[in-house]
């Protein structure tokens, strides 16, 4: 039987959700050429793979409720905008009350970068499609802490502690920024995984390993030491 891992990682590769192109690299939103690209949204355009998702999202969370005694949760905070429509999936089969956050608050209506309602006494759980740098999830849960503690400033409970993804990068930097804001960040699968599923179907050979190992140990340098241009 295939891990949560390895089934999340074939789901993306034989969707072909995300996929491996160091011949054809492709650029970033964030910018730069890099060999790899995931875009989890289009899974919820995938019933039965959008099914699937959130049956590993719900056996990764009994996993870890059995495993971690510190995670613990009673509502759900999708980051907009992915997270929200993955949180939204959630809920309903956890019959808990989810939020969605977003990086940096509404120009109108009550300027909040929280939508819908914090509840007293209750710590989230972050959900979001795919971990890279952090930084937009950790900004959006961050977010929430802080609203929560504006409405009920005695409330002492932690209002979030983990944060999960169907897919991270994994890199060593990541988990140092989410550390650094005491949120620990669980996923169902990383690139790393996803890479070993990429040799063992045959989709990655020898050569395009190398290169795909080499990007994810410096991506930033890669396309200079590939001789990789736009």
């Amino acid at each position: 039987m295939s891990s949560i891992a390895e089934r999340s990682a074939e789901i993306i590769l034989e969707e072909q959700i995300g996929g491996f192109s160091p011949d054809k690299p492709v650029e970033w939103k964030s910018g730069g050429l890099h060999p790899f690209y995931v875009n989890c949204r289009e899974i919820l355009s995938l019933p039965r793979a959008r099914s699937d998702i959130v049956s590993l999202y719900m056996a990764k969370i009994a996993q870890l409720q059995a495993e971690d005694p510190q995670f613990k949760f009673q509502g759900l905070a999708g980051v907009v905008t992915a997270g929200l429509a993955y949180g939204a999936l959630l809920v309903d089969q956890l019959t808990l009350p989810l939020v969605g956050v977003q990086t940096v608050a509404k120009t109108h209506g009550t300027g909040s970068a929280v939508a819908g309602r914090i509840a007293e006494g209750t710590t989230y759980l972050g959900i979001e499609d795919v971990f890279s740098t952090g930084g937009s999830t950790i900004d959006s849960l961050n977010n929430l802490r802080a609203e929560a503690h504006t409405e009920f400033p005695n409330d002492t409970h932690e209002v979030v502690t983990h944060a999960m993804a169907i897919m991270s990068y994994d890199w060593s930097s990541t988990r140092a920024k989410f550390a650094e804001a005491q949120i620990k960040p669980v996923s169902l699968t990383t690139f790393p995984d996803l890479l070993r599923v990429g040799i063992k179907s045959g989709m990655v050979n020898k050569r395009m390993e190398k290169s795909l190992k080499d990007w994810y140990e410096d991506p930033h340098g890669w396309a200079a030491r590939q001789n990789k241009t736009a």
